[in-house]
């Protein structure tokens, strides 16, 4: 985790996630919460998005999350990544592939840089990361 203490925020119980962790639904974290951490990844359901949902016919019946959690991220000021599936309304996205790190192909993933400021001045304070948010 390059220094970084995590703090994992879910709305679904997680009891094999290995470091600290908080049961709930993110967006409704509160700011003052938010601002204690120096980034934020967050990792939206992709089900709307999905190439399966598409070919189903069905992306409606899944929440689409993206767009608020987005809203979210940019009031903290922090800097954020939005980890989702390709075809998901990510601004400017960067593709990341695990053969870029020398590991196993799999499909590669949309990422959302944005940074603000240096991670690598001074990093004190934990980094949250939002996992599954509310279905």
């Amino acid at each position: 985790m390059a220094g970084f203490s995590v703090v994992g925020v879910d709305v679904n119980p997680q009891p094999n996630y290995p470091f600290e962790f908080i049961q709930a639904d993110a967006l409704t974290l509160d700011p003052k919460f938010l601002a204690s951490f120096d980034a934020i990844h967050a990792s939206p359901p992709c089900h709307a998005y999905s190439d399966l949902a598409k070919r189903n016919g069905n992306g409606h019946k899944w929440p689409r999350l993206i767009e608020p959690i987005r809203k979210m991220l940019i009031r903290s000021g922090l800097p954020y990544i939005i980890e989702n599936v390709d075809g998901a309304p990510l601004l400017h996205p960067v593709v990341l592939c695990r053969t870029m790190f020398r590991v196993q192909l799999t499909p590669p993933k949309p990422f959302l840089p944005l940074a603000k400021k240096s991670l690598s001045q001074g990093v004190n304070n934990p980094v949250m990361g939002a996992g599954d948010l509310p279905r």
